[in-house]
C-alpha cells in the first residue's frame, strides 16, 4: 500500500464549472496490475461536498490514474456528498456510486459505475464470452492471442459509441454483426483499460443492455440483448472440510443460492462474485508465517481476495483459524448501524492481522481492538 494516504479534496465551488468540449483530449497516464491493486487497497482521505459526479471523476483519473468508466445512465451532474478519512480507495469508490445512485464493479484495472442491474451483470457477462472462447479449441494460437490482447479505449468528447466499438473489433481483427442495435448517442471523452477484447467490448455494450456472441469461429460477433438472467453454473471442492460440512457452510453463509452437493463438490449457478466469494470461504488462500516462533500472532501475515463474504463468516474463520475470541453485543452493534451479516469486500496481500481485521471491520462501520487473542467489536466512532 502507498505509505501516505491519499488526500482530495473537492469544495462546494464545483473544480470544472461548466462542462466544455474537447476535441484533442490527451490520453491521460493510467496505472494498472500491480501498481492498480496496491492504490485501489490503500486508504483514501476525501472530502467531496456538492461536487458533480464529472468532477469527482475527472480528479480521480487526474491525481490517482485510475482508469474510470461512468456508464452514460448516471447523470455526470449529479451532486456527491462524501467524507472519508479512513476507507481504502475501492470502499470510497463504491460511497461515490452510491451517492450517485449506482454501483461500482472492478474490471481488471478499470473501475464501471453504473446502475445496479447491469453493474450486477457486468463481470458475469465478461467471464461468460471468455469461458466461451477457452472452449472453442480449434482457434488458431494466434487467433486466441489477438483476443487476449489488452486494449487501451481512449476517445474525444461527441465520439459515438458505435465507432468505438468499431476501432475495438479492429484491434481484434472482429467483425460485428446486428450494430444497428446500439442507439445513437455522443460520449464525453474518456479513457480505460481492458484485458481483453472481451472486457473491451462488455464495457461499452452494458450501457445500453446489450452484450454479444462469437460467431464464425470467433472471428466476428453478434450484438444481443443482455438475458434477464445471466448466471455461471460451476462447482467448488471443499478445501479442508467434509463435503456436508461444506455444503452446510455454503447454505448458511449464502442463503439466497441454490446449492447442490454433486460428487463431493459445491455446486449452483450463480454471478461471477457468488462464485468468486463461495471459492474464497471454501478455499481461503491465507499465507501464513508462524511456524513456532517468538511473536505469536504479531508475526502473522495474510494474503486474501474475496468478493461479497459476510462479516460474521471471515470472523469464523479466524476464530478457528487462530483461536481467537470476539466480544460483541449483536443488539448494540445494530443500535450503531453495523450488521456483521453485511458481506464485504477484501482484497489484501500480506499485511498484519490487526490490519486484516480492519479490512473486515472498517466497510461495515464497526472497529476491533485485539488484545492478544481477545478482539473487542464495537460500531466505529462517528
Amino acid at each position: 500500500m502507498s505509505a501516505l494516504p491519499m488526500v482530495l479534496i473537492l469544495s462546494t465551488v464545483p473544480v470544472f464549472p461548466d462542462f466544455s468540449v474537447q476535441q484533442e483530449r490527451p490520453q491521460p497516464k493510467l496505472i494498472d496490475g500491480g501498481k492498480f491493486q496496491q492504490e485501489i487497497n490503500g486508504r483514501m482521505s476525501v472530502r467531496w461536498s456538492n461536487a458533480t459526479l464529472r468532477d469527482v471523476i475527472a480528479r480521480i483519473v487526474t491525481q490517482q490514474g485510475f482508469a474510470m468508466v461512468r456508464d452514460r445512465r448516471l447523470n455526470p451532474d449529479r451532486q456527491i456528498q462524501v467524507n472519508s478519512t479512513q476507507d481504502t480507495a475501492r470502499v470510497v469508490l463504491e460511497k461515490i456510486a452510491r451517492s450517485a445512485e449506482g454501483r461500482s464493479v472492478i474490471v481488471g484495472s478499470t473501475i464501471y459505475l453504473g446502475p445496479q442491474a447491469p453493474a450486477d451483470k457486468l463481470r458475469t457477462l465478461i467471464a461468460l464470452r471468455r469461458d466461451e472462447l477457452s472452449r472453442m479449441t480449434n482457434l488458431a494460437r494466434d487467433r486466441q492471442r489477438l483476443l487476449r490482447r489488452q486494449q487501451i479505449v481512449h476517445w474525444q468528447d461527441l465520439d459515438r459509441p458505435v465507432d468505438l466499438l468499431g476501432v475495438v473489433a479492429a484491434k481484434a481483427g472482429l467483425r460485428i454483426d446486428g450494430l444497428e442495435r446500439v442507439p445513437h448517442d455522443l460520449w464525453t471523452g474518456g479513457t480505460f483499460l481492458a484485458e481483453d477484447a472481451a472486457a473491451a467490448l462488455s464495457l461499452i455494450l452494458i450501457q445500453f443492455d446489450l452484450t454479444f456472441q462469437w460467431r464464425d469461429a470467433a472471428t466476428a460477433i453478434e450484438i444481443v440483448p443482455v438475458p434477464d438472467e445471466v448466471l455461471i453454473t460451476d462447482s467448488h471442492r471443499p478445501n479442508r472440510q467434509s463435503p456436508i460440512q461444506a455444503f452446510r457452510q455454503v447454505q448458511k453463509a449464502f442463503p439466497e443460492l441454490d446449492v447442490r452437493l454433486e460428487a463431493g463438490k459445491i455446486e449452483f449457478a450463480g454471478t461471477k462474485e457468488q462464485h468468486e466469494a463461495v471459492e474464497a470461504l471454501l478455499r481461503p488462500k491465507f499465507k501464513k508465517r508462524v511456524a513456532n516462533q517468538p511473536g505469536g500472532l504479531e508475526i502473522v501475515r495474510l494474503s486474501l481476495r474475496v468478493v461479497g463474504v459476510p462479516a460474521i463468516s471471515l470472523i469464523r474463520d479466524l476464530e478457528k483459524r487462530y483461536k481467537l475470541h470476539f466480544i460483541y453485543d449483536r443488539e448494540e452493534l445494530k443500535r450503531g448501524g453495523v450488521d456483521l451479516e453485511q458481506k464485504v469486500d477484501i482484497d489484501v496481500k500480506t499485511v498484519t492481522l490487526d490490519k486484516y481485521l480492519n479490512a473486515i471491520f472498517a466497510p461495515i462501520g464497526a472497529q476491533a481492538v485485539r488484545e492478544g487473542h481477545q478482539v473487542t467489536v464495537s460500531a466505529a466512532d462517528p
